[in-house]
């Protein structure tokens, strides 16, 4: 049953998401604009997807406006982080400054020594007929 719960808080959405899920539909930048910024990667391919083709567009920005949904990310508590900023418990939603291999427990990881066998003799590894 918690799949199903995981599955309905990726997809809730509130009062302004809807609101800016109906703008995107009519001028599918704006939506974006809002969420992510003039200078955004995501607002300038919105902006080139909308002058190009318009469906696209509509379709980004509506992903846009779910993925930056305040109901995604409220499941997650902010807690001091070791160099004095708050840091989310969970993973956010675009976030690749995360070090994946920080809390990794296998330090014991092979060597590029350890994984490179013995020289093998050359071959073109054609299909000789």
């Amino acid at each position: 049953m918690s799949g199903v719960n995981d599955i309905k808080s990726k997809l809730t959405v509130n009062r302004n998401d809807i609101w800016l899920l109906v703008l995107s539909v009519f001028v599918p930048p704006v939506p974006v604009l809002i969420r992510k910024g003039f200078f955004s990667r995501d607002f300038l391919l919105n902006l080139l997807l909308f002058i190009t083709f318009v469906i696209p567009a509509i379709a980004h920005a509506a992903f846009v406006v779910v993925e930056t949904s305040e109901e995604r990310n409220r499941d997650f508590a902010l807690v001091p982080s070791h160099d004095g900023q708050e840091e989310a418990t969970g993973p956010s939603n675009g976030d690749f400054n995360v070090d994946l291999e920080a809390n990794s427990q296998s330090h014991d990881l092979p060597e590029y020594d350890d994984v490179v066998t013995a020289p093998v003799a050359a071959t073109d590894n054609k299909v000789q007929k």
